[in-house]
């Protein structure tokens, strides 16, 4: 006979003591889920950002590396006789920038502020428009005068060494049988007539038919430009366009990337076969803060790139917003270095042994750790080959518990760990960093 005891222990449920032991278990592995899944999260947050890092680093060096392989194009040389690097026409580098220089207009508290220790590269080039070709077999196709009047016959002044002004005519067909859209030169011309205070002033290489060497850079005077033109075809558009080369400011800054001498343009330019509108823009990190009200707050540094008008000071069409044009977040220094082939082997030897840095042809690195040698601000003789351009990029945020390696140099900036460098101290060390370098063969340049 079963007794009442036995039928209670067969329903009897768990005590308390094993309940406390599953409720801990139970609780011990969720821990473990949620940092799996905390790590997970971190992993993806750091991923992410190491991404958006290099993804900044290819946006920076393809637009700065897509104008540099067109620097010159249309006629600009590297250096112009009598000179020598690192000051250019087509490309200039300013090194290192450091107090009142590290503004974008050196000296000028009104322009953007440049991280200190950064390079600033300019380059110039016709870079948005093709290069149009002229009819040098027609005389009538290029004129220069020095009184504003057109010379009788349709000829150019007798005394080309004080030529003022001319024009020249473009046909929408090339010598060549080559379709030339004249579209540019029409707008400019469209937004002279309906707004002539504000016409855009650009600035046009023309170079001879006779030797590339002998070219000019002068002004459009777009207000009396038409879009007509006497030696085309019929039935193909043609522009006439006019030009000054005078003594205004605009034009003086035109003709300092010229060739050098005692005229507004080179006597032997009494015709031109090829024109371009050259433009100029520099590219260099802007120091913008966190606060831009506090100097101290965090550093968000941006690749920047600037458009002026070629030799000037003046932003394009007289817009600060074209000073400022951003290309990349989480850049904290650009730094350039040219290759010059200065004993015309046709090579450009990088000496990084000591022994081997006096014949270094890389001006802006191992050359300049050698105190024999000269520093990077002084010229160099010979061909400028190559432009190595050099980014160093960071991540948005800081990660406390990670620490990123020490940072030596990158071209002639030697990082240390005092502030102006921003590179190497305790909590820039907490920003993952990527270096990206590219080596520009500078194939425009003569």
């Amino acid at each position: 006979m079963k007794t009442g005891r036995s039928f209670y222990r067969r329903r009897s449920g768990f005590t308390v003591v094993e309940l406390l032991i599953v409720l801990a278990v139970t609780l011990i592995l969720t821990l473990i889920m949620l940092q799996l899944f905390n790590l997970s999260d971190r992993l993806a947050r750091v991923q992410t950002r190491v991404s958006e890092m290099q993804q900044s680093l290819r946006i920076g060096q393809y637009d700065m590396v897509r104008l540099a392989r067109m620097a010159g194009r249309g006629g600009l040389p590297s250096i112009q006789a009598g000179t020598a690097l690192p000051s250019g026409i087509a490309v200039s580098v300013r090194g290192n920038v450091s107090g009142t220089g590290a503004r974008l207009t050196p000296g000028d508290a009104g322009t953007p502020k440049l991280l200190e220790g950064t390079d600033v590269i300019t380059l110039r080039g016709a870079f948005s428009t093709q290069i149009f070709q002229l009819n040098s077999l027609d005389k009538r196709t290029f004129r220069r005068w020095d009184d504003g009047a057109n010379p009788a016959g349709g000829g150019s002044d007798a005394d080309p060494a004080t030529t003022t002004n001319g024009e020249f005519q473009l046909c929408a067909v090339s010598p060549a049988g080559i379709a030339q859209p004249l579209a540019p030169f029409q707008a400019l011309i469209d937004d002279a007539s309906t707004n002539p205070s504000g016409a855009s002033l650009e600035a046009l290489v023309l170079v001879s038919p006779l030797d590339p060497a002998f070219y000019t850079v002068v002004q459009m005077d777009p207000i009396h430009s038409t879009k007509t033109a006497t030696t085309c075809a019929i039935g193909i558009e043609g522009v006439t366009i006019k030009y000054l080369t005078n003594d205004d400011a605009r034009s003086v800054a035109y003709r300092a990337l010229q060739p050098p001498g005692a005229f507004r343009m080179p006597p032997q330019l009494t015709s031109a076969i090829y024109v371009g509108i050259i433009e100029e823009y520099r590219y260099y990190v802007r120091e913008d803060r966190a606060d831009p009200t506090d100097p101290a707050s965090d550093l968000v540094p941006v690749l920047t790139r600037a458009r002026f008008y070629p030799g000037t000071e003046v932003a394009y069409q007289n817009n600060a917003s074209n000073l400022t044009v951003d290309i990349a977040s989480g850049i904290v220094d650009l730094q350039a270095s040219y290759g010059i082939d200065t004993n015309n082997d046709g090579q450009v030897i990088e000496g990084l042994a000591v022994a081997d840095r006096p014949n270094d042809e890389w001006l802006g690195n191992a050359r300049i750790a050698n105190a024999a040698n000269a520093p990077p601000e002084n010229p160099i003789a010979g061909k400028l080959a190559y432009l190595r351009i050099s980014t160093l990029a960071r991540t948005e945020r800081r990660d406390p518990d990670y620490v990123a390696p020490v940072l030596d140099r990158s071209e002639d900036h030697s990082y240390a760990f005092d502030v102006p460098d921003r590179t190497n101290g305790r909590t820039d060390r907490m920003y993952r960093r990527r270096q990206l370098q590219t080596i520009v063969d500078l194939r425009n340049l003569s």
